[in-house]
Formats: C-alpha cells, sequence, structure tokens
C-alpha cells in the first residue's frame, strides 16, 4: 500500500475503518483510500485464506462501473496486519454526514437519496446475482457531487457483504436506520404529504426488515411519493344546485310576552346593580383603621402577652447555585459542538499547543490529540496588537486543563467541519488543573 500510494491526508475515521486521501503513484491521480477493520475496531485483520479471496475479487470490483457508485482502482491487504483496503476514484462533492449537519437536507433530498440507495443496490444485486443492500449506508461514506450529472449521489460498495463476512444480506434494517436518521431535522409543514409518506414508510420497514425485499420497499416509496404528489385538494366548495329564490318574510310585531321579559330583566338589573354598590362599600369600610384597635393595651394584657419568637432562617450556601452560565462540553465532542453553532458553550481539556491561522489574524489554542482537522480548538481573533504579544499571553494556558467560554464558529477544513470556540480576550479562558 504505501509502495503504490501516498497518503496525504486523512479525511475520517469510524468504527469500520479509515479514510484517506492519497495520490496513485502509478497513474497521479489523486484516490480516496479505505483501509477497513473487518471484523471492527480492535480486532485483527483477514487470514491467508480471507486475503486470496479478497484479493481474486479485487478485478471483479474494478469492472463494476455505475454513475451511482465510485469507481474501484485498486486494492489490497497490508502485509503486516492484513487489513483490506481499497482505492477508489476522487469525488469533488460534500458528504451525507456534512449535509445533515448543517441542516441542509429537504424532504425531496431525502426521498430521492433513499431511492438512488435502493437503485444502486438493486442493479449491483443483478451483476453479482445476489440480492443485497450492497452500498454503504453510513453516512460518512455517501457523498453528494458538486456538478451537475444526472446521479447526485455516489455510494461505495460495502466491503463486508462481497468479502462474505456480513451476516444481513437480506437484511434491511440498515437501511431503516438511514432513513430514519435523514428524516430528523428535516424541515416540513404541517401537512406536509410527503413528510407524512416517508414517516409511514420507516414505520412499515421497520415492522419487517428482514422479510422485505429491496423491490418491495422501492415500490412502496414509489407508491407513497406518487400518492403524495396526487393527493387531491379541495379548493372550495361544491357548487350548490339552482333553485326558487327564498322571498323575504315581513318581520313579526313584538309580542305582549316579550314586554314582560324586558321589564323583568330591567328590574333584575337595577338590583344587581343596588348589591354591588353595597359591596363595594363594604369593602372600603375595611379598609379605615377602626378607633378601638388604635388604643393601647393594658398594663395586665402587657404583662401576659407572651413575645412571639421569630422563625429561625436557613442560611443558603452561595456555592450551591453557582453552575456555569452555558453548557460545560468536552473538546473531542465534536459533533455536540457542531450542534451549537453560533451559540455561547464552554469547551473543556487539555491545551496543547499554539497555531496562527493561514491569512495571520487568528490564534489558536489547540488541544492534546487535537491533530485531525476535524478537531475543536479555541480561536481568539487578533486586534491591532502584535501577534508576539497575544502568543506570550496564550502560552501560560499551554500544557494546563482549561476551560474556554465563547461562541461555537463552524470551520471548513477540506471536507470536514471542525468547530471552533471563540473568545474575545484571554480572561474568557480558566485554568482549572
Amino acid at each position: 500500500m504505501k509502495e503504490r500510494y501516498a497518503i496525504e491526508d486523512m479525511m475520517s475515521q469510524g468504527h469500520n475503518g479509515v479514510v484517506f486521501r492519497a495520490t496513485d503513484a502509478e497513474t497521479g491521480q489523486t484516490v480516496a483510500l479505505r483501509r477497513y477493520f473487518p471484523f471492527g475496531r480492535g480486532y485483527g485483520g483477514l487470514d491467508a485464506e480471507g486475503r486470496k479471496a479478497y484479493e481474486d475479487s479485487l478485478a471483479d470490483l474494478c469492472s463494476v462501473k455505475h454513475e451511482s457508485l465510485a469507481k474501484v482502482v485498486g486494492g489490497g491487504c497490508d502485509d503486516v496486519d492484513g487489513f483490506p483496503f481499497i482505492a477508489t476514484e476522487w469525488i469533488d462533492g460534500e458528504t451525507l454526514e456534512v449535509l445533515h449537519a448543517r441542516a441542509t437536507l429537504g424532504v425531496d433530498d431525502v426521498l430521492k437519496l433513499l431511492a438512488a440507495t435502493i437503485d444502486a443496490s438493486l442493479w449491483l444485486s443483478q451483476t453479482f446475482g445476489r440480492e443485497a443492500l450492497w452500498v454503504e449506508t453510513e453516512l460518512a461514506t455517501m457523498l453528494r457531487r458538486n456538478s451537475d450529472k444526472p446521479h447526485d449521489y455516489v455510494f461505495c460498495i460495502s466491503p463486508f457483504k462481497w468479502l462474505g463476512i456480513s451476516k444481513t444480506d437480506g437484511d434491511l434494517k440498515s437501511l431503516s436506520g438511514l432513513a430514519s436518521q435523514l428524516h430528523h431535522g428535516v424541515p416540513h409543514a404541517n401537512g406536509d404529504a410527503k413528510f407524512s409518506g416517508l414517516v409511514h414508510w420507516i414505520e412499515w420497514l421497520r415492522v419487517a426488515p428482514k422479510s422485505t425485499t429491496l423491490t418491495q420497499a422501492r415500490s412502496k416509496l414509489s407508491l407513497l411519493l406518487q400518492s403524495a404528489a396526487h393527493a387531491p385538494v379541495r379548493k372550495s366548495a361544491p357548487p350548490q344546485p339552482k333553485g326558487k329564490q327564498p322571498v323575504p318574510r315581513k318581520a313579526k310585531r313584538p309580542v305582549r310576552a316579550m314586554l314582560w321579559v324586558n321589564l323583568f330583566l330591567m328590574l333584575g338589573t337595577i338590583a344587581f346593580g343596588g348589591y354591588a354598590y353595597q359591596v363595594k362599600q363594604s369593602r372600603e369600610d375595611a379598609k379605615k383603621p377602626k378607633a378601638y384597635l388604635k388604643a393601647d393595651k393594658s398594663g395586665a394584657k402587657k404583662a401576659t402577652a407572651k413575645k412571639k419568637k421569630p422563625e429561625p432562617r436557613t442560611e443558603i450556601v452561595a456555592g450551591a447555585f453557582d453552575t456555569p452560565a452555558t453548557e460545560v462540553i468536552p473538546w473531542d465532542n465534536h459533533p455536540r459542538l457542531l450542534e451549537q453553532v453560533r451559540r455561547k458553550v464552554t469547551v473543556e481539556g487539555p491545551a496543547g499547543r499554539i497555531d496562527q491561522s493561514k491569512s495571520g489574524k487568528t490564534l489558536y489554542l489547540v488541544f492534546f490529540g487535537g491533530d485531525k482537522p476535524e478537531s475543536s480548538r479555541v480561536g481568539i481573533r487578533l486586534g491591532k496588537g502584535s501577534p508576539d504579544a497575544m502568543k506570550s499571553e496564550l502560552a501560560a494556558f499551554v500544557g494546563k486543563k482549561i476551560r474556554a467560554s465563547g461562541e461555537v464558529k463552524k470551520e471548513m477544513q477540506g471536507n470536514l467541519s471542525s468547530p471552533a470556540v471563540m473568545i474575545n480576550d484571554v480572561s474568557a479562558i480558566q485554568i482549572i488543573d
């Protein structure tokens, strides 16, 4: 792997493996190099028999060509630990993980993505002669192109399926999980027929994910979309049949009984008004001090009067309710920090070093272990002062555990989102250890 591919940067890392941006020495092209953990993180790679089976299947994978699939250009197994790797063409676009974090996906986008996922798996099922959900369903492995091609979304073939390691070939649980993850946070209006159709489709798929086929899931999704798009809308009331116009009737003269009713209502109003006046006067009299209340108590009454003991007061500990004004988030909880964009938070962690932006207008406190592009950091914008003076002030926090309170800003590091907690001055940083 090291002889042919020169690794430039690590793009993402998850439970199933790591993705690098690398250069192919044979072609000079930029590729996405995926190094898989076939049995999960913390376990070993493939044995000799598994390596041979994997390398024999690479020729078939390289021959697969489809607009919705990232083309496989090479691969193999690491000679040291036996971990399989595969190289695919580099796609200019953004991952679904980034798009979902920005909340830029609408109902139509989610429906189009699900349909494309099923269509790509159906095409691969015909190619490989076995029906399965062949593509990966993790948001970090799915891309949306930055071009105007007909196929917006690009998928990667799941290695666990064609290695024969996965035991869920006919299980669509991961598809329902993908749909459920995407539909949360999708903006929609009350009574949105498409959104309701998506929710019903997810619940239907959850009932029997093992017995449901890809063809059935695609047909059901098409029916729901079709019914949502052609739902009847009643614009106005149906026209009434024409008939004879009603003849207006003459107003009747008031009968004698109505005169008695009016008289009774008038007398009741007068009586209620008098009662209300008496109540008002009694309340005003009650507010006036009485003369006998002003008289002094006699000596005997004063002698027998007991002095009321003051009730003991409960002392409130000042520090009992001292809570931070903002939420304290660990520095390595990147998803939680990205949810707090444009909000004030307090980030906590060990400060490792000081960096400066390419423009030279911002200084960063980078945490220990925060060498990944998506790692969080604390930023402070430089004013008219010297950068060296600010660096000397920030140097006091290096090597110590700190808390910094500021507003979260999302910065793009290549195709990855990086949270930066921006502060106005060093007084927002506190040493806690």
